[in-house]
């Protein structure tokens, strides 16, 4: 049996670039024996409320002008229509943190995905704990034990670590991959290219390169 490669992404829900590295790798699931962990890279941790109004409208228009060529990647290797950007200035840490309890309960891939489409296809603000324990819900996790942890110190702890690991790593933004503690991608790629990676891998390792 072919022993599945490993395959870390970092990733925020609020970053378009994310949301099509999930989708594409998912795909590639199909062809080849993968195993993800994600990683939480919350980019705004607290929202932006820290910004002048100048500041803060300053940053949006770079941020939406970089992005705005994800609608077109979306449409052209993953064929979705209606994506938007989503709410602008979203604090995902709580998003992150249910993240932790998804996980905790084997309900972690539905949580990403249901909270991707939030965002980018229901534009729902994901910094609202109302709306977080409604999508937790959409994927059958308890509210109550929900909304108990997004106050986890632990869980929130657990953020934090995973930040420092990505420091260790030189990440200072997502998307970012790291394919069977060999190859580290930052920035979203077209599937081909995320299958040529992994094609090289699957040769180094039968070539007994570990």
């Amino acid at each position: 049996m072919t022993t599945p490669l490993s395959i870390h992404i970092f990733f925020d829900f609020i970053c378009p670039w994310c949301f099509l590295t999930d989708q594409i790798l998912e795909g590639l699931a199909k062809r080849y024996a993968l195993t993800f962990i994600p990683v939480s890279f919350p980019l705004w941790e607290h929202g932006l409320g820290h910004l002048s109004f100048e500041e803060n409208e300053a940053l949006r228009l770079r941020t939406h002008a970089a992005d705005a060529t994800a609608i077109t990647a979306a449409q052209e290797w993953l064929g979705a229509e209606g994506m938007s950007l989503g709410p602008w200035g979203v604090a995902t840490l709580d998003a992150h943190v249910g993240a932790q309890f998804a996980a905790s309960r084997g309900r972690l891939k539905e949580y990403q995905h249901v909270l991707f489409n939030a965002h980018f296809f229901r534009n729902l603000r994901l910094d609202s704990r109302e709306t977080l324990s409604l999508l937790a819900a959409e994927v059958g996790l308890p509210p109550d034990d929900f909304n108990s942890a997004l106050d986890d110190a632990q869980y929130r702890q657990a953020i934090l670590n995973a930040q420092i690991q990505a420091r260790r790593l030189g990440i200072t933004g997502v998307p970012a991959i790291v394919v069977d503690n060999r190859y580290l991608v930052v920035g979203a790629r077209p599937p081909e290219t995320y299958a040529e990676i992994i094609e090289r891998v699957i040769q180094e390792k039968s070539m007994g390169k570990e």
